[in-house]
């Protein structure tokens, strides 16, 4: 423990490296955010040389390669791994989670089932933390640490398809909710849960990966809301 006035006995150019849930806000804090695995390059056809520079790709390949060991990409099944990486945000634990289905299903058949990516991905190794086992799981840990306040409008912002601006998540959200939309939209960015993004002119938007998505949507049916919020985002829009 450090004494009083010990911090002028530390080394002068002594760095700290910590790997965090969110921002630690501590004075000299630099934020390095570690984004999902490069997806491909859908604006190109998806072919086994365009895969192959992608980092959700290839840990996809290596996950399924060892699930089973008849996998591979072939030119039939490009574009459907392609796919499979981008409807899942790049995130490597939904990756390897998805990847070790293909024992038993094909890319395309794999694919027609994402459309409920919190159902499917699940079944992870029995010697990993149970946070670690499915993706709900993953996702749980991280919403229960939330204060009652950031669980209301995280749900709440379940109901915006392809991002909101601030604005929108005032008018659509706030009412009912403990706390100012502005200090939860912060906390949750800190927090990685929805991401600000490049706006129109001065107004800055969020978004929030897919999967996060769905499964905020879920939590706002859980509580009665989501028809609600939905006709407040339609009449809004």
């Amino acid at each position: 423990m450090l004494g009083r006035g010990s911090q002028n006995c530390l080394p002068p150019r002594l760095k700290i490296l910590v790997s965090s849930r969110e921002k630690l806000h501590v004075y000299g804090e630099h934020e390095h955010p570690v984004p999902p695995l490069a997806l491909p390059d859908m604006t190109r056809s998806p072919t086994l040389a365009v895969l192959s520079q992608s980092e959700a790709v290839t840990l996809f390949t290596q996950r399924a390669e060892a699930a089973n060991r008849k996998f591979q990409i072939t030119e039939a099944t490009a574009a459907a791994v392609a796919e499979i990486c981008r409807r899942l945000d790049g995130l490597p634990l939904a990756i390897e989670l998805a990847a070790a289905r293909s024992k038993l299903l094909t890319p395309q058949a794999m694919l027609e089932r994402l459309s409920s990516r919190l159902k499917v991905l699940t079944g992870g190794a029995r010697d990993l933390p149970p946070r670690q086992q499915t993706i709900r799981g993953a996702i749980d840990w991280s919403f229960n640490l939330l204060d009652d306040g950031e669980k209301t409008l995280f749900a709440r912002l379940g109901v915006f398809v392809g991002g909101w601006t601030y604005e929108t998540a005032e008018a659509v959200c706030s009412d009912g909710l403990p706390m100012e939309v502005f200090d939860g939209l912060e906390s949750l960015t800190d927090k990685s849960l929805i991401r600000q993004t490049d706006g129109t002119g001065s107004e800055p938007r969020f978004m929030m990966l897919e999967t996060l998505r769905e499964y905020a949507a879920d939590k706002l049916s859980d509580t009665g809301e989501l028809e609600l919020l939905q006709d407040r985002h339609l009449a809004y829009s």
